[in-house]
């Protein structure tokens, strides 16, 4: 007669030192060292179809001689993930037992899928396989393997149903008993916490992909009316008399062209966070001088900080070796802190850029006599979408998210000091260049 034994929850602790004699041996030693090298093995890889074929494999022969992980599908069907069978020249037919199978929503080698709870079948007699089989096929396929007593733990996560986990012994010495649960039902939830984490990891990764096609399709489709919008504007101001330039229809053509000119940089933004955290932000380091970066980046700025009342300078280091950078991405950097910097100095504040050589690499830094920063919101500044005041309409929040994928992209750091009423200091590095032919533009002067 055949004995099936259900799981009453055992804990790991409980699992046994030994059988008797004909009975399965195995130590609570061994049973925990195979735990902890199937939770590494499990751990180790987001890719679980490869993780499962590993953990059969870890499987035979240290508690089976047979071993298929099935995995159900999104619709319902169900696919083996994991085959092993402790004699490699019969594998083909314990794959052949799956290919009978199908994709039919049952385990490899019984109905296991349905039950809720791990279980023994102790042991396999020819009437068991003859009720269980669905098919003569079928029933003649799991004939040919042989199994002497088997075990079944279902998958699940989170509520719902992964799969199963199937093992077999076809040992006439070794049959399995209901201790031997607690060690396939431990096994069977680490191997549900690696399905779903790494299914997660790939919704997660799907979201990303989705997100990235929405926003290709959406910057594509918005660029072309404001690049419209822009040209207009821009034709109408270059052809009206400089009556209309200096009254209001030109001050509103100028307002029209700053509204373009910032969705456009919203635009981008958006497209440069995306291209950072996907790992896809394409940069091109070559050997560049500090001087030059620094010079260009005060210019384009300069504007904008006259028209507040602001002062804007600079200080560097003599001599300062070149960097290996992209020099549009250090722009990119430097614009933004520089923006930032303007826009939080209050009229008669100053605003430094700066440059020192420190070993290997050349430190940057952005400093303001601005306002400062409370403590708790140095945490968060970094952070994408992040804002002190969620009223502020002047940005994305994007600027120092982007400004930290920039830096880091180039093998750099990046960090604030500040304090309330004192300014703040936004600093990075970059890698100093080896490439001993590139001459620094020096600045000696302190604007």
């Amino acid at each position: 007669m055949t004995e099936i034994t259900r799981s009453i929850g055992a804990a790991p602790s409980e699992i046994p030192e030994e059988r008797s004699e004909g009975r399965s041996r195995v130590s609570t030693r061994e049973a925990l060292r195979f735990l902890m090298e199937a939770g590494q093995t499990l751990a180790g890889t987001l890719d679980y179809e490869r993780a499962l074929q590993a953990l059969a494999d870890l499987a035979v022969p240290r508690v089976a001689c047979m071993c298929v992980v099935d995995i159900v599908e999104p619709d319902g069907g169900v696919r083996a993930l994991g085959i092993a069978h402790v004699d490699p020249t019969r594998l083909p037919q314990l794959q052949r037992l799956v290919e009978v199978r199908g994709s039919r929503s049952t385990s490899a080698f019984a109905p296991g899928l349905e039950e809720e709870e791990p279980m023994v079948i102790s042991p396999v007699t020819g009437e068991w396989l003859r009720r269980n089989a669905a098919t003569e096929e079928e029933r003649e396929a799991l004939s040919r393997l042989a199994p002497t007593s088997l075990m079944y733990v279902p998958l699940l996560a989170r509520g719902s149903r992964l799969g199963v986990l199937a093992l077999a012994s076809t040992r006439t010495d070794r049959y399995y008993q209901p201790g031997d649960l607690t060690l396939a039902r431990e096994l069977g939830r680490i191997a549900s916490v690696a399905i779903d984490n790494a299914r997660l990891y790939g919704a997660a990764q799907e979201a990303v992909r989705a997100r990235d096609e929405v926003l290709r399709v959406v910057s594509h489709d918005l660029r072309n009316p404001i690049n419209t919008v822009t040209q207009g504007a821009s034709y109408l101001l270059e052809e009206a008399t400089q009556e209309l330039r200096d009254g209001v229809f030109g001050r509103t053509l100028r307002t029209i062209l700053r509204s373009t000119g910032r969705a456009n940089r919203m635009i981008e933004d958006l497209l440069d966070i995306s291209r950072i955290e996907s790992g896809r932000l394409a940069i091109d380091p070559a050997p560049e001088p500090v001087g030059p970066i620094v010079r260009e980046a005060i210019e384009t700025h300069r504007g904008s900080a006259e028209e507040q009342g602001i002062e804007l300078g600079f200080r560097l280091d003599d001599p300062l070796p070149p960097v290996m950078a992209d020099r549009d991405r250090v722009l990119q950097v430097l614009g933004n802190l520089l923006a930032n910097a303007v826009k939080f100095t209050p009229a008669g504040g100053r605003v430094e850029v700066g440059a020192s050589a420190e070993g290997e690499e050349v430190r940057w830094w952005v400093e303001d006599s601005g306002p400062g920063i409370p403590p708790e919101h140095l945490p968060h500044l970094f952070d994408r979408f992040w804002q002190a005041r969620r009223s502020d309409r002047r940005g994305l929040g994007l600027g120092l998210a982007i400004v930290k994928g920039l830096v880091e992209a180039h093998g750099g750091r990046v960090w604030v000091e500040s304090e309330p009423a004192r300014g703040s200091r936004f600093q990075f590095t970059l890698p100093a260049s080896r490439h001993a032919g590139v001459a620094d533009d020096r600045i000696h002067e302190v604007a």
